[in-house]
């Protein structure tokens, strides 16, 4: 249940985010996983580690006292076709199911943009599957954001 208190929103090192964020990765995985069967939960923690160490990461969580409610992670790089500009790729962002009535997503959001910005992002990209919350809040009028692309998926197994 909601504290009083509003979130906070901080930056957050890889080590912290694994010790803290499993339960909520895990909740976001079965909500919106659609390969559960052939995809099972398993962050590849080294490689956000080295995105890390390499200045591509930004990794935001959301906290009430001690206990993690939220998060978003992005990726920056310079895509191979456009090698003159920072792509920010949204690679995770949730929310506890708890907080979903609050500006929490929104404020995550709105962080994960400016700190983009900040590291020198031209483009902010947020994945988000069909008919899911997120998606609903990009397709609302002021956002911002218009449909980038459509990804298509095949299981190969």
């Amino acid at each position: 249940m909601p504290a009083t208190q509003d979130p906070t929103i901080r930056a957050s090192t890889v080590a912290e985010f694994r010790d803290n964020a499993f339960s909520l990765l895990y909740a976001h995985w079965k909500e919106v996983a659609l390969n559960q069967n052939t995809f099972p939960l398993a962050p590849d923690w080294e490689r956000y580690e080295a995105l890390d160490a390499a200045g591509s990461l930004i990794m935001l969580a959301a906290w009430n006292g001690k206990t993690m409610i939220g998060y978003s992670v992005t990726i920056l790089h310079k895509p191979l076709h456009y090698c003159e500009n920072v792509s920010a790729d949204n690679d995770v962002l949730y929310v506890s199911p708890a907080y979903r009535n609050s500006s929490l997503g929104r404020r995550l959001m709105k962080e994960t943009e400016a700190r983009a910005r900040a590291a020198g992002a031209n483009l902010l990209t947020w994945h988000a599957k069909k008919d899911t919350p997120l998606n609903a809040v990009l397709e609302r009028r002021g956002s911002g954001y218009v449909v980038h692309e459509i990804i298509y998926s095949k299981e190969l197994i």
